[in-house]
Parts: structure tokens; sequence; C-alpha cells
């Protein structure tokens, strides 16, 4: 028992020290479909949180990431959407857990 307790204190303490450092602390791509040429940084993205997009896509991954701070979060899923060569994010299902907000979305193309 006491080696969990200390287990999850050293846990608290790194989990205190990405939050205090107002980084990421986790992301997890998981590609799914085409793989494509990355688009380049800050490329334009179009984002729907709520659900699925009203167009027709290709789902190229998904992501779950976990951080200090919403606009974070979805910071990190924008870049990483571009890197993958996706041009659309849908479907987030969130939660905030001990001072830190977990979003899982879907990075998709554009069906054209």
């Amino acid at each position: 028992m006491v080696r969990r307790g200390w287990g999850f204190a050293a846990l608290a303490l790194v989990a205190f020290a990405v939050a205090v450092a107002g980084g990421c602390a986790d992301i997890e791509v998981r590609m799914l479909g085409p793989q494509l040429p990355a688009r380049p940084a800050g490329c334009p993205l179009d984002v729907f949180p709520g659900g699925k997009p009203p167009f027709v896509t290709t789902d190229v991954a998904s992501a779950g990431v976990s951080c200090s701070a919403r606009d974070k979060c979805v910071d990190a899923l924008r870049k990483h959407a571009c890197a993958v060569g996706a041009d659309t994010i849908y479907g987030f299902a969130e939660s905030l857990e001990s001072g830190f907000t977990h979003i899982n979305a879907t990075f998709a193309i554009r069906v054209r």
C-alpha cells in the first residue's frame, strides 16, 4: 500500500509540473485510413466539436490528448491533424479530470 501511495504522489507531482509548464501532457494519434502527405503547420482546418461535418469525409486518424487547458488541447489536435494530412477535425469527446482536459477526436479529409 505504501508503494502505491508513493507512485500516485510521484504521478501527481509530474502532472502538476506539466500543468505549471503549460504544455500538453500526452497525445496519441492512431492512423485509421489512407496515409497522406503532411500539410503545412497551421494549415486551415474545418473543426466540428459537436459531431460529424455536414459533408462527406474519409477518416484518416483518431487522437486522444490530455492538457492543462482546453485551448492547448485543441491547438495540439490542430497541429497533429495537419501533420497527418487531414483537413477536418470532428466529434470531440471531452472530459475534465484532476485539472486536466482530455479530448478524443477524429481527423478526416473531405471527399471531393
